[in-house]
């Protein structure tokens, strides 16, 4: 069962002996924010800031924000920049045809993708 961001959040801050104060100050949010968040009542913020909040109540950066990008039910991928044109292509490919993927075609992309899933799922 998937688990709740802003319960883990929590359970994790106070397995840390952290009051929100702590991570509200350490990410430049209010105590109410944090409270909102990990109430349910707000969506987890930047990935910027969740990698903050891991710091302060020592959990895997990598493992937070994922919880945290699966409760937004979205991802954002950056095209344009400093990247390939190709990686460009591939992402809005992908973008494109994310609902009507194929069990084969996501097969193919996880066999692609398996070393950076090590550990995941």
């Amino acid at each position: 069962m998937k688990q709740n961001f802003g319960a883990y959040a929590r359970e994790r801050r106070v397995l840390a002996n952290k009051v929100m104060r702590d991570v509200a100050k350490a990410v430049g949010m209010s105590s109410v924010y944090i409270s909102d968040i990990e109430r349910g009542n707000r969506n987890p913020p930047s990935s910027a800031v969740l990698r903050q909040w891991a710091a302060v109540i020592s959990v895997d950066p990598d493992e937070f924000e994922d919880l945290a990008l699966l409760e937004r039910e979205s991802v954002e991928l950056r095209v344009g920049g400093n990247r390939s044109h190709t990686k460009d292509e591939i992402a809005l490919v992908l973008a494109r045809a994310w609902d009507d993927l194929s069990d084969d075609e996501e097969e193919g992309l996880r066999q692609a993708l398996a070393s950076r899933l090590v550990g995941k799922g």
